[in-house]
């Protein structure tokens, strides 16, 4: 007696059911790998997110100085090292000591994530206050602090005058001017301003430099010279005795 094979029909169907559920299970297989490389990516994300958050908090940083790398200070914290970028200014005045603390400014871009320290709330305000204005970055900021103390850059703006701006390099007349327009309203006035002239402030420390002088001493030494001393000539003359006093 023969056996009666299986209707067309009947083994079409069991195939057709037997290939969807094998697709099925593809698909389950291809949805559960790309559900855990999107639960990883976000992961990362979230993380990311998380640690620049973290950075943010950072206001303020104490701790050894393990050194000097590129004109930015190491500083260990609870065993991390932590890269401080500073001004030439700061890192001529706290270059030699054992332990440094800085105020902290926490720059975040898409490609950067970087520390740049202070020693007073003042400079990183004033700091704060010129990355706002297009066409300065923190290296230019950095640049206008080692050349000027606050209150020399405050008086520049409020008297509209760009020319201790620009003896920074990479700041140029447009970009200074540019500066003075957009910080006018939102920087105070020296509470001693007078009639402080600082183009004469910023040739003066030219001079200084340009003889071997680093920019820590030489400001300090024009902060010691009386308000009424005007010419640059005499400015450089008054600070170079003040300078030889301390050798």
């Amino acid at each position: 007696m023969m056996k009666k094979r299986p209707e067309r029909g009947l083994l079409f169907c069991i195939t057709a059911s037997g290939f969807w559920q094998a697709m099925t299970s593809l698909n389950d297989m291809v949805s559960g790998v790309d559900l855990f490389w999107r639960f990883w990516a976000n992961s990362a994300i979230i993380e990311g997110i998380s640690l620049v958050m973290r950075m943010n908090m950072i206001a303020w940083l104490s701790g050894k100085n393990l050194g000097i790398r590129n004109g930015s200070f190491i500083v260990e914290v609870g065993g991390i090292g932590y890269k401080v970028s500073v001004s030439a200014y700061v890192l001529g005045k706290v270059a030699g000591a054992e332990e440094v603390s800085f105020h902290i400014h926490t720059h975040v871009r898409e490609d950067i994530l970087a520390l740049y320290g202070f020693l007073s709330e003042d400079e990183l305000s004033i700091f704060e206050s010129l990355i706002s204005v297009s066409g300065i970055g923190p290296k230019a900021a950095l640049g206008i602090l080692s050349i000027a103390d606050t209150d020399t850059i405050r008086t520049a703006i409020v008297n509209k005058d760009p020319s201790l701006l620009t003896q920074v390099s990479g700041v140029g007349k447009k970009t200074a001017e540019r500066v003075i327009v957009e910080l006018q309203n939102k920087v105070a006035a020296p509470v001693n301003m007078g009639a402080r002239s600082t183009t004469a402030d910023g040739d003066a420390i030219e001079a200084l430099l340009s003889l071997g002088y680093k920019v820590s001493e030489a400001r300090d030494a024009l902060k010691a010279v009386p308000d009424g001393v005007k010419d640059v000539g005499e400015k450089v003359r008054a600070a170079l005795r003040l300078l030889g006093k301390k050798k």
